[in-house]
């Protein structure tokens, strides 16, 4: 996923008066433009560190391991490190 915003809309230490000194910097952006990508990664993860009450109502009695499916609830999401294909893909529309 690509997000862009225009840098003057960017709340910036400079745009939002806080640098001063040294610590101030220009805000300066290729075209104008900020850009950020982040890829993600969508998983299947049932805890298995249960408390045995929990395990024996829900948990599987047989110990075998649960495939996911958009009914359960155990879905999460993390950052992954963004394909290099899409990087160029990125840096090409510049």
């Amino acid at each position: 996923m690509e997000v862009t915003t225009e840098v003057r809309n960017a709340r910036s230490s400079s745009a939002l008066g806080v640098a001063a000194g040294r610590m101030e910097s220009k805000d300066e952006a290729r075209g104008g433009q900020l850009r950020a990508t982040a890829s993600a990664q969508v998983y299947f993860n049932r805890p298995h560190d249960y408390a045995p009450f929990k395990r024996r109502v829900w948990g599987r009695g047989d110990g075998k391991f649960e495939q996911g499916s958009m009914f359960n609830p155990y879905w999460q999401a993390r950052l992954v490190e963004t394909r290099r294909a899409d990087k160029l893909i990125l840096l090409a529309t510049l």
